[in-house]
């Protein structure tokens, strides 16, 4: 069987390290979607995005705890159709996950990510399947994992928390001087010793002073988006939502 060249070959190793590599291609304005850029802290970098659904999946990696960093359009695969005829695909993203140091949890493979609206998915799958297919088997080669991610996973109220609570993240409170330890100890010490709360609830046992708990509420959204604080993230966000305690104040 002709053996099938890979296209702008990028090395793993170093594609998974803190140096993720360039597009492949660039990404140019189209007509037909609504390309964009995404700032990025985890990378510190500007992302490209060829599409609106892809920057949405980019916002939720960005917001993701458990994602250390991802590069758009990291390689281009090729193979060959079932003519013979040299074809090449290149995936969406690849994420690194954070290692997890556990006998019982191995740390989780990084992902090349294929985006797709889910009903371009369903109406091209006989003309896409093979080249998912390619992916598949050039990711197992790499032990990487590759997934079809479509709006009906990205476009849920999850997505919704993660653009809110990235406006709270400590990069941003940082550049309007509102880096706090001591507002962030109150709010942590006091859910941990009252329990379930309501963010509302929280901020009222904490002081009655109107003021002073919209000081406080931003670091409140900060410790919910750095998984301090529990809270079902797939349900939308409110003042109202259930909140407790993830990580005890004394223990981090």
């Amino acid at each position: 069987m002709k053996a099938v060249p890979e296209f702008r070959e990028f090395n793993v190793t170093k594609a998974l390290s803190f140096d993720l590599p360039r597009s492949v291609r660039r990404i140019r304005p189209s007509v037909n979607s609504l390309t964009g850029r995404v700032a990025s802290a985890k990378n510190g970098v500007i992302q490209d995005s060829e599409s609106s659904l892809e920057q949405d999946f980019l916002t939720i990696l960005e917001f993701d705890p458990f994602v250390l960093s991802y590069a758009v359009q990291p390689t281009t695969i090729g193979w060959l159709d079932e003519n013979g005829r040299l074809r090449r695909y290149t995936p969406d993203v690849l994420a690194k996950h954070h290692p997890i140091p556990s006998l019982n949890s191995p740390a989780p493979k990084s992902v090349l990510y294929e985006v797709k609206p889910r009903a371009v998915l369903r109406r091209d799958w006989h003309e896409l399947r093979p080249r998912y297919k390619a992916a598949m088997k050039w990711a197992k080669k790499r032990d990487l994992l590759f997934h079809i991610v479509t709006d009906t996973e990205i476009r849920t109220p999850y997505l919704g928390n993660a653009r809110f609570l990235l406006r709270y993240s400590d990069s941003v409170l940082a550049k309007y001087g509102e880096l706090d330890a001591e507002r962030e100890h109150v709010i942590r010490s006091t859910l941990f010793t009252t329990g379930q709360a309501t963010p509302r609830s929280l901020l009222t046992e904490i002081t009655k002073d109107l003021s002073e708990q919209g000081r406080l509420l931003p670091w409140l959204w900060n410790a919910i988006g750095r998984g301090l604080v529990g809270c079902d993230l797939h349900q939308k966000l409110a003042m109202e939502s259930p909140i407790w305690t993830l990580v005890p104040p004394e223990t981090e």
